[in-house]
């Protein structure tokens, strides 16, 4: 049976409360295929020859073996073959014969397994001879013996649709919620479902037989079926399912109906069934609460099809003041304005037709109303007007306008009235309203103005707007006091505008009207018009007293403009201008500094420097002072006037507020100058105080003393210059693993400057007469000199590192000589003089042997692929001592003196 078919019967047996004659449940589709049962194949024979074959074999055989339970099996089969094929007949008995057969087939073997068939099979012939009970009967065995037959699915299935046609509806849910359970196969799931929800429905469990429908609406994703069959199906579910929403509670179950069924395409015609439901029944507030709710809580392509739907529900609806509210109520909420909804044409169609049926029949209402309901149908005409030519732009809409502002007018609503005869004016060609519009605004908009009812916004925009609208000769005076108006706003382009209308009609007549203009001119950037018009009323200072300024303004503006477009000598003429007509002391001071700018932008020098050095004399306390030292050291700097340069630059240092760094770095450069400027002292003082200013970045720091060093050499104030040597040093070293390569590079270098002082110390003594006290006094110098060169090899600057071991090794070489060559006493005798000889080079030869072995070092350092000079000069040194192994050319001068 068609499940469509069932749940119209259930349908009609529900509402006519008592039971009806209906075709009963079968069970066709249990009948075994003549394909499935077992036959010889070769013999050719009739189903009644079979059957009589059968009855032979079981009479004449009493022993229960295989061939008699098939026989019997067969047989049993053949009858309900003959009860299904030939229904007509079933009338005879031949249905019953089958259950007969089935029976007895059972009861003479009642444990074979395969009884679960036989059950089938027997369920099917009850069924086929209408005896529910005795199918249910059999169905119940087989689901209680046979709990894994693959027929059990099915027959609980069957069990359940006979408990619902019996009225048995609990047993029927439980058959029906195994069937839901076990089925694996989805067979039977679907309708399973349906007929439990059914089920279910008539024991009162509205919620539980709404969630079954939910299930099977979740084979439906769309909501809806091109299937005929398929689409009856879902609407009968969507009755149902709307009966039990309106047992459950509309508000409630609605309310949750997003939580319980997620597919909004289904929810839809969820509402939409139940509305439909609902005003079938005459329940049109009901419905259209529904439609409420539906509207409240869904999104989507459905919500035009609800808007028009609760429309026609209005339309329908006995009471007509009630149903023309609830219409206006429907655009408010959810028509063109709202923006809530994509709304479809038929749909805009209608709401624009409904509105115009409400605003009519308020409108009438209001002419015709009494006193003390005028006010309430005026505002609901007002409201559906409104809604109705904002929200549907057509072509006949101008009619509904002007009624509408007329309707505003009268009723006070002015402000309302002037949108209103503006869109008039905007939206139609009609001469008929555009002309009555244009002249009742302007009316309007004079009269509120005049009593401070309109502001000024508006006041501009209406009469720019629609003053175009009325000829001259009525304008003409409102048109000069709304010049004046538009100045003050700060409307200076519609304020120029309009004096040069009234000008075209030569009434420009006033020094006011002039001012206004020239004024205007100005704001809008038109400078050179501004300075003419400003010119014709300059005299009248007394009533204009800031002409001078705003005359001094306009060409100073137009000076920038011919600096915007690189026309320097104009820019250049303009400036000056302003200092010529001694027009305003403030402006004069602002284009002098921006025409040294302009000089020094195009590179003149000599004229910057002028000009700036003039601002300075001419106005010694200015705004502008830092700014003009800021330009004097670029101009000096420029002009190759360095020591100019670097007083302007140390003077930026001292600007109060200024970054930190940009003052760091002004010190920086004017030392630099005042170095480069042969000012050396000066460089000196600016190099300290930056040095004890800035202690950090070190980087910088250290390079501040570094350059000390070279000023202090220019200046040949060594031991200064040997001060901040060992600064660099003591900095150096302070910051460790911190230190940079270039710090590193700068503190060997002045390590090896400070070697090399201590080594032209060192070879500055003479060994004389006590020698034994100038000897003493050599080698204290000597270890400190050998010290001072060794603590330069820490730095690992070849070079330097290089150079200290090539002056180690002079060091001693040096002391050996001086040994050789020091005073001899005057009383020794000549054995005596020879043996104080053999003494001294006993003792100069150690030194000797030890300056070789520092030379050699040096020379070593080329197996490292390193050179340099120092190298060199080690193996000259070396040729010099040691002919025998390093033959060299032999220098002229090998005087110590010659590296420094």
């Amino acid at each position: 049976m068609k499940v469509v078919v069932a749940f119209s019967v259930i349908l009609s047996l529900s509402a006519c409360n008592k039971a009806a004659e209906v075709r009963q449940n079968t069970l066709s589709d249990f009948v075994v295929k003549e394909e499935n049962i077992v036959k010889n194949e070769s013999i050719q024979v009739t189903s009644d020859e079979a059957k009589k074959s059968y009855k032979s074999y079981l009479s004449s055989s009493g022993l229960k073996n295989e061939n008699r339970k098939k026989a019997l099996q067969r047989l049993a089969e053949i009858e309900l073959d003959i009860a299904v094929s030939q229904p007509v007949n079933s009338k005879n008995g031949y249905d019953k014969n089958s259950i007969r057969v089935f029976r007895r087939r059972i009861d003479e073997f009642p444990e074979d397994k395969n009884n679960d068939r036989v059950y089938y099979q027997l369920a099917n012939a009850y069924a086929i001879t209408g005896d529910d009970k005795g199918k249910i009967k059999a169905l119940e065995a087989l689901t209680d013996k046979y709990p894994e037959s693959k027929y059990y699915i099915e027959s609980m299935f069957r069990l359940g649709e006979s408990y619902l046609t019996n009225n048995n509806f609990i047993d029927a849910d439980l058959a029906l919620t195994a069937v839901i359970v076990e089925d694996k196969s989805n067979k039977f799931r679907k309708n399973a479902f349906f007929k439990r929800a059914w089920s279910r429905y008539k024991q009162l469990q509205y919620q539980a037989a709404i969630n079954d429908y939910n299930q099977l609406l979740s084979y439906y994703p769309s909501g809806h079926s091109k299937n005929r069959a398929d689409q009856e199906f879902l609407n009968n579910i969507y009755k149902v399912y709307g009966v039990c929403i309106s047992y459950l509670g509309i508000n409630e179950t609605l309310s949750s109906l997003q939580d319980t069924l997620k597919n909004k395409n289904v929810r839809f015609y969820v509402y939409s069934n139940l509305a439909s439901l609902l005003t079938k029944q005459d329940r049109y507030i009901e419905a259209s609460s529904v439609y409420d709710m539906y509207l409240e809580k869904e999104k989507g392509k459905y919500n035009s099809q609800v808007i028009s739907s609760l429309s026609d529900i209005w339309l329908k609806y006995e009471n007509r003041e009630y149903a023309i509210d609830r219409l206006l109520e429907l655009e408010k909420r959810h028509g063109v304005q709202s923006n809530k909804h994509n709304l479809e044409r038929s749909t805009i169609s209608k709401l624009s037709n409904n509105l115009i049926l409400v605003s009519e029949y308020y409108h009438s209402l209001y002419q015709k109303g009494t006193k003390d309901k005028k006010v309430t149908y005026l505002n609901k005409a007002l409201e559906a007007y409104l809604h109705l030519i904002d929200g549907y732009k057509y072509a006949s809409m101008d009619k509904y306008h002007f009624l509408y502002a007329e309707l505003l007018n009268s009723s006070k609503s002015y402000f309302r009235a002037i949108s209103t005869y503006e869109k008039i004016i905007h939206l139609y060609k009609s001469k008929k309203y555009k002309n009555k519009s244009a002249y009742s605004l302007l009316i309007l908009t004079n009269k509120l103005f005049k009593s401070n009812a309109l502001n000024r916004k508006e006041y501009v925009r209406l009469n720019s707007g629609y003053l175009k609208f009325v000829s001259l000769s009525k304008v003409y005076t409102p048109l000069l006091a709304y010049s004046e108006f538009l100045y003050n706003d700060s409307k200076y382009a519609q304020s120029a505008a309009v004096i040069e209308e009234i000008k075209v009609s030569n009434k420009i007549n006033s020094s006011k009207l002039s001012y206004i203009l020239a004024s205007s001119y100005f704001e809008i950037k038109e400078y050179a018009l501004s300075e003419k018009t400003y010119h014709l009323i300059k005299k009248m200072k007394h009533k204009y007293r800031d002409i001078d300024k705003r005359l001094a303004l306009s060409i100073f503006k137009q000076a920038d403009v011919y600096k915007e477009k690189l026309l320097f000598d104009q820019a250049i003429n303009k400036y000056n201008e302003i200092y010529k007509y001694r027009l305003d002391n403030a402006t004069i001071l602002l284009s002098q500094v921006e025409l040294s700018g302009l000089y020094m932008r195009i590179g003149k020098w000599a004229p910057a420097e002028k000009q700036l050095n003039f601002i300075r004399k001419l106005y010694p306390v200015n705004k502008f002072k830092n700014d003009i030292t800021r330009m004097l050291s670029i101009v000096y700097l420029n002009s190759k006037k360095y020591k100019l340069a670097a007083v302007e630059f140390e003077k930026i240092h001292e600007f109060g507020g200024s970054v930190e760094n940009l003052r760091r770095s002004a010190l920086w450069q004017s030392a630099e100058l005042y170095q480069k400027g042969g000012d050396l002292w000066s460089s000196v003082r600016t190099f300290k105080k930056y040095a004890k200013s800035y202690k950090q970045p070190v980087t910088l720091n250290i390079e501040a003393q570094y350059k000390l060093t070279e000023v202090y050499a220019e200046l040949g104030l060594q031991e200064k210059r040997n001060y901040w040597l060992r600064q660099i040093v003591i900095t150096a070293d302070n910051e460790g693993a911190r230190s940079s390569d270039r710090m590193k590079y700068l503190a060997s270098n002045a390590s090896i400057i400070l070697a090399r002082n201590e080594y032209n110390r060192f070879s500055s003594i003479k060994l004389t007469i006590p020698l034994k006290v100038s000897l003493r006094k050599k080698k204290k110098v000597l270890k400190s000199a050998l010290a001072s060169l060794k603590k330069v090899n820490k730095y690992k600057m070849y070079e330097h590192v290089s150079e200290s071991i090539y002056w180690i090794a002079e060091t001693y070489y040096d002391f050996s000589e001086n040994l050789m060559k020091s005073e001899r006493p005057k009383n020794l005798s000549e054995l005596e003089l020879e043996q104080y000889d053999v003494l001294l080079e006993d003792q100069a030869i150690p030194f000797e042997d030890q300056a070789i072995r520092y030379f050699i070092q040096n020379t070593k350092l080329s197996n490292k692929g390193l050179y340099s000079n120092w190298m060199s000069k080690s193996f000259d040194k070396l040729s010099m001592i040691y002919p025998s192994k390093y033959k060299r050319v032999e220098r002229v001068d090998s005087q110590v003196n010659q590296f420094f």
